[in-house]
């Protein structure tokens, strides 16, 4: 397949895992590696595609800072693919029930691992509270306060017969859980309260991680706010790609401010970051592991 076209049907695919987006964007950036010009062009396509995925970025600035890009692709391939935080993760998580937003890409798949593995009497209980519920705690919404007008029927009703219609990331995960052996379960964005009460473990994902922030799911400050105030942990999980120097993670900031699925988080609302070593105290969490290519840091488009 032509590099452009490999570039076409990465940016053109469905949502799914960042960081395996992340993997197959490195093998078309790799066909780039003899056209400077066209590599930028590439990697900038990547990041308008999709601005909240931290290890696009990483990726894209790696191989932008490269003396030989073709080579730093499938390196930054290879760590990507060796991205032990899943694993890492299931080990470490406590027994009991876990709170988490949406569909976590690595968070999931440590819960699964978690259950089938015997890690906790019958498996880790999840409670999966819902993403695109309101803004809260002490998150920022990156339309800073801005808010769209709900639906007919309100935000998550159906409109015939006001039916609670859950959001098909939350409903996916659920499901795909509990058909891997996990008791989870689905609950509205308006019982976080209830679900933290229940829970021993908040445990959030980050798509990018700054030096004082972090970017998550819209739902995820007022789940890490709720556990706070019942004195439970909250843990972040942040796998290879994901923590970005301070001027790319601003970079990126800059490109999500109308994304209403996002929103921007306090560092300071987590006790533990997760990578690929398992949870540290947040002091203690990986300095960004990638240059800074100027090329991505102001772009039109």
């Amino acid at each position: 397949m032509h590099p452009i076209e490999r570039l076409r049907w990465v940016a053109r695919s469905p949502e799914g895992d960042v960081s395996m987006v992340a993997v197959e964007a490195a093998d078309a950036l790799a066909g780039f590696a003899d056209d400077p010009a066209g590599l930028v062009i590439a990697s900038r396509r990547l990041i308008e595609r999709r601005p909240a995925a931290g290890p696009l970025w990483w990726l894209a600035s790696r191989v932008l800072c490269a003396l030989e890009p073709g080579f730093e692709a499938i390196a930054a391939a290879s760590d990507l693919e060796r991205d032990r935080t899943p694993v890492a993760l299931a080990g470490a998580l406590p027994e009991g029930t876990v709170a988490i937003v949406g569909w976590p890409d690595q968070a999931s798949a440590a819960l699964r691992m978690r259950g089938r593995t015997g890690g906790d009497p019958g498996g880790a209980r999840v409670v999966v509270v819902l993403s695109g519920s309101r803004p809260g705690g002490r998150g920022v919404s990156p339309r800073q306060g801005r808010r769209e007008p709900p639906p007919p029927g309100g935000r998550g009703v159906s409109p015939r017969q006001g039916r609670w219609e859950p959001p098909p990331e939350a409903w996916g995960c659920a499901d795909w859980l509990q058909s891997h052996g996990v008791d989870a379960r689905l609950l509205r964005a308006g019982e976080v309260a209830a679900a933290v009460r229940r829970c021993g473990l908040a445990l959030l994902e980050a798509t990018a991680v700054g030096p004082d922030s972090f970017v998550a799911a819209t739902g995820s400050a007022a789940l890490a706010a709720a556990a706070r105030e019942a004195h439970r942990r909250v843990w972040l999980v942040a796998g290879v790609g994901r923590v970005l120097p301070g001027p790319l993670y601003e970079a990126l900031l800059r490109r999500i401010t109308d994304d209403p699925a996002f929103e921007v988080v306090p560092l300071a609302a987590v006790d533990d970051v997760a990578g690929p070593g398992g949870p540290v105290p947040r002091a203690r969490m990986p300095r960004p592991a990638c240059p800074v290519a100027a090329e991505l840091l102001r772009f039109s488009g």
